[in-house]
């Protein structure tokens, strides 16, 4: 199915930052996955929790993790490469494959020119953490680009998923997308390619957690 979505070209901010998705996510062959934002957090979550047999049980351990101390937040990139690097390495093998090489570079290497910034409403990247005591355990780094917010990395470390950490990030993102004025109009929240991947633990993910296949056009 195709979806209609508005890129907001017309602001001079965005500069190139929107070729790497049109051609390819956009007015392309790639169905990405989709959360609609036009209902609230808690109706999100009570429609999550009517989908997944398995909610009663992430609900414990949503808040086991809240009772061990993880915590979420925005972060500055380049304050936690070594955390970045501890993470990325964590685990050889992700979603059926090795880690791919852009993950692998020491911390020195992952040190960005540009940090995150929002200043134009509807064109910014933002880095969100989870901590525990003070150590980032994992993070999505996701950019705004007019109706959608795209997820462009999500991650966390092989010690700490057994926390449910990853899924609390993604329900703090979730309800943040209401709460902030830069998410004013924000209609989308997107996460790469619906059938992308190694195997089909990924696409598996999305699905229970309300991600849909659309086909976006503008």
């Amino acid at each position: 199915m195709d979806l209609l979505i508005d890129l907001k070209r017309e602001c001079s901010c965005h500069g190139d930052k929107l070729v790497k998705l049109e051609g390819k996510y956009i007015n392309g062959p790639i169905e990405s996955s989709i959360i609609f934002l036009d209902e609230s957090y808690n109706e999100y979550i009570t429609r999550y929790e009517q989908s997944d047999r398995y909610a009663p049980r992430q609900r414990r351990n949503l808040r086991m993790a809240l009772k061990l101390g993880y915590r979420c937040r925005e972060f500055r990139w380049n304050d936690y490469l070594n955390d970045i690097y501890a993470i990325n390495t964590s685990k050889e093998i992700r979603s059926g494959g090795p880690m791919r090489e852009a993950y692998r570079v020491l911390p020195e290497q992952l040190k960005r020119e540009t940090e995150f910034k929002k200043s134009c409403l509807y064109h910014w990247p933002m880095g969100w953490g989870i901590f525990k005591d003070g150590l980032l355990t994992g993070y999505i780094t996701s950019k705004r680009a007019g109706d959608i917010l795209l997820y462009s990395q999500i991650i966390g470390h092989g010690d700490h998923l057994s926390k449910s950490i990853m899924v609390l990030l993604h329900f703090t993102m979730r309800e943040w997308v209401h709460t902030s004025k830069w998410c004013e109009g924000l209609k989308f929240l997107m996460y790469g390619d619906h059938y992308g991947g190694r195997n089909d633990g990924l696409r598996n993910w999305k699905e229970r957690f309300l991600f849909t296949p659309w086909r976006l056009i503008c």
